[in-house]
Protein backbone atom coordinates (compact mmCIF):
# COMPACT_ATOMS: atom_id res chain seq x y z
CA UNK A 1 0.00 0.00 0.00
CA UNK A 2 1.19 3.34 -0.77
CA UNK A 3 1.57 6.11 1.83
CA UNK A 4 1.99 9.72 1.60
CA UNK A 5 4.64 12.20 2.76
CA UNK A 6 3.90 15.62 4.22
CA UNK A 7 4.24 18.20 1.77
CA UNK A 8 6.54 19.84 4.04
CA UNK A 9 9.26 17.62 3.16
CA UNK A 10 9.39 18.41 -0.48
CA UNK A 11 10.52 21.83 -1.46
CA UNK A 12 9.92 23.52 -4.44
CA UNK A 13 11.84 26.69 -5.83
CA UNK A 14 11.46 28.80 -8.94
CA UNK A 15 14.33 30.06 -10.59
CA UNK A 16 14.76 32.81 -13.06
CA UNK A 17 13.59 33.31 -15.90
CA UNK A 18 15.76 31.98 -18.48
CA UNK A 19 13.81 31.88 -21.64
CA UNK A 20 11.34 34.89 -22.98
CA UNK A 21 9.61 35.41 -26.41
CA UNK A 22 6.23 36.50 -27.81
CA UNK A 23 4.87 33.34 -26.97
CA UNK A 24 6.32 31.41 -24.49
CA UNK A 25 7.62 31.69 -20.82
CA UNK A 26 9.98 29.15 -19.48
CA UNK A 27 11.12 28.99 -15.88
CA UNK A 28 12.66 26.03 -14.00
CA UNK A 29 11.63 24.65 -10.73
CA UNK A 30 13.84 23.20 -8.10
CA UNK A 31 12.54 19.87 -6.39
CA UNK A 32 13.71 19.00 -3.38
CA UNK A 33 12.97 15.81 -1.58
CA UNK A 34 13.81 16.24 2.35
CA UNK A 35 12.45 13.81 3.71
CA UNK A 36 14.07 10.63 4.51
CA UNK A 37 12.39 8.18 2.01
CA UNK A 38 12.21 7.82 -1.87
CA UNK A 39 9.85 9.91 -3.20
CA UNK A 40 7.47 9.72 -6.70
CA UNK A 41 6.37 13.25 -8.22
CA UNK A 42 4.07 14.20 -10.94
CA UNK A 43 2.82 17.32 -12.44
CA UNK A 44 -0.03 17.33 -14.05
CA UNK A 45 -2.02 20.15 -16.12
CA UNK A 46 -5.56 20.70 -17.63
CA UNK A 47 -3.97 22.34 -20.48
CA UNK A 48 -1.62 20.15 -21.79
CA UNK A 49 -0.93 22.31 -25.19
CA UNK A 50 -0.11 25.29 -23.27
CA UNK A 51 1.53 24.15 -20.04
CA UNK A 52 4.82 22.44 -21.36
CA UNK A 53 6.56 20.31 -18.22
CA UNK A 54 9.83 18.76 -18.68
CA UNK A 55 10.81 16.11 -16.89
CA UNK A 56 6.28 15.93 -16.18
CA UNK A 57 7.62 13.14 -13.44
CA UNK A 58 10.27 11.80 -11.77
CA UNK A 59 11.60 9.75 -8.77
CA UNK A 60 13.81 11.32 -5.71
CA UNK A 61 15.82 9.53 -3.10
CA UNK A 62 16.30 11.36 0.08
CA UNK A 63 17.95 14.54 0.10
CA UNK A 64 17.99 14.61 -4.05
CA UNK A 65 17.03 18.02 -5.59
CA UNK A 66 15.56 17.79 -9.65
CA UNK A 67 15.21 21.05 -11.86
CA UNK A 68 12.10 21.04 -14.03
CA UNK A 69 11.42 23.19 -17.21
CA UNK A 70 7.77 24.98 -17.13
CA UNK A 71 6.98 26.58 -20.18
CA UNK A 72 3.55 28.69 -20.90
CA UNK A 73 3.09 28.90 -24.61
CA UNK A 74 0.81 32.52 -25.07
CA UNK A 75 0.31 31.38 -28.95
CA UNK A 76 -1.92 28.79 -28.33
CA UNK A 77 -5.92 30.26 -27.53
CA UNK A 78 -7.94 28.86 -24.68
CA UNK A 79 -10.89 27.30 -26.80
CA UNK A 80 -12.03 24.64 -23.75
CA UNK A 81 -14.97 27.21 -22.87
CA UNK A 82 -16.08 28.82 -25.73
CA UNK A 83 -19.42 28.70 -26.51
CA UNK A 84 -20.35 27.20 -29.51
Amino acid sequence: MASFIPRSNVLTQSEANIFNDSHKLTYTVKIVNTSARRIVWDIKTKEPNRLEVEPGCGVLDPSETMHVMVSCNFAIENTSEDRT
